[in-house]
Formats: structure tokens, C-alpha cells, sequence
């Protein structure tokens, strides 16, 4: 394609003048679309990661969890069956997730070595808007970190981010939901 506002020139200096416009609309517009891709410019805050919480997973046999109390007594079946599968969160836990209706998430943590169920969670549902940008809980077994992508109990929708530290979760950071999605989740709600 040539740019017919520069006749003047010869093809060679025609193609130094296309190629400095191009490097300026690099330098100029490259930055602004890495921070619409990336969701961060230099200096900003990085999110935290997996990586950033490292565990040693364990290849033990998983002990039987134990049901102890009426909230267990209620899911029995759901914590036997994942927590026989062993270890999927922070090397010796899994997380156990079951579906409390459409759009909605719930868990307890069973530790694989002694069986032990704990309750001790952020929150006791999680919502996950059928949208593009929540994903609902994410974990690993070779991390501490738990990832809570939706609106705990259906309010203050966002990315929420826990380490897992001496049977307890602690909130490192939250990301709240563009105002756009706040809103149309608002709207979907009232």
C-alpha cells in the first residue's frame, strides 16, 4: 500500500518515513495496550501468584476425613469422596467444593493427614455470576494460596486473595470488580 500523501518522495525515503510512524505509534501506543492487556503499568501493584506462596505436596495416602459435627454430617458424602482423592491445596489439604445452586460455590478444607475438616473459611458461599470475568475458586497443592473470583455471599463482587497459614485463611489482597460489572451484577440482583 502506498501513501498517496507523499508523492513526493522516492520509495526509499517513503519507506524510512512509514517505518519512523509506525515506531512512533509503538512507543506511543504500545504502553497504553500493555495495560489494557497485562491490567498494570509500570509500578503498579503486581497481584499476588501461585508461585508466590509455594508448599511442598506430599504423596502420603490421604486419611479418612472425619465427620464430626452437623455441618459435616450434612456434606458427608461430598467430603469422604473428594477427600479421598488426596491432596489438591497447599501440599497436605483438599479443598472441598460443592455447588449451593446456580451460580454459587461453597468449600471446607479436610487436612489429607489427620482428616481433620475444617470450617474455619472466608465465607460461607461464594457467588460466581455467569459472566467472562469471574472464575470462581482456584487453587493448587503446591500453593498456600487461594484465589476467590466472585461475591462472597453475594456482595462485594471481586478477586479476592488468601494465603492459607496454620489452619486459617488471611486476606492478602482484594481486587473489586470494575464499576461496569459492579453494576450490571447489581442490576442482575435487585
Amino acid at each position: 500500500m502506498e501513501p498517496s500523501h507523499l508523492p513526493h518522495l522516492s520509495n526509499s525515503d517513503k519507506t524510512v518515513v512509514m517505518g519512523n510512524i509506525f515506531l512512533a505509534g509503538v512507543l506511543i501506543f504500545g504502553p497504553i495496550a500493555g495495560f489494557a492487556v497485562n491490567g498494570s503499568a509500570n509500578g503498579a501493584k503486581r497481584r499476588p501468584q501461585f508461585q508466590d506462596y509455594p508448599a511442598t505436596p506430599t504423596s502420603i495416602y490421604p486419611a479418612r476425613a472425619k465427620i464430626l459435627t452437623s455441618s459435616d454430617r450434612q456434606f458427608r458424602t461430598r467430603i469422604r469422596e473428594d477427600a479421598a482423592k488426596g491432596p489438591n491445596f497447599a501440599g497436605k489439604y483438599t479443598i472441598v467444593v460443592w455447588g449451593c445452586g446456580s451460580g454459587c460455590q461453597s468449600f471446607v478444607v479436610v487436612d489429607s493427614v489427620t482428616g481433620s475438616v475444617h470450617w474455619n473459611r472466608p465465607f460461607s458461599i461464594l457467588g460466581v455470576p455467569d459472566d467472562l470475568i469471574h472464575d470462581g475458586l482456584q487453587f493448587k497443592v503446591n500453593s498456600r494460596l487461594l484465589v476467590a473470583s466472585g461475591c462472597p455471599e453475594d456482595e462485594k463482587c471481586g478477586t479476592y486473595y488468601f494465603e492459607w497459614i496454620k489452619d486459617r485463611f488471611r486476606l492478602k489482597e482484594f481486587g473489586p470488580d470494575p464499576p461496569a460489572v459492579t453494576r450490571a451484577h447489581a442490576v442482575r440482583h435487585n
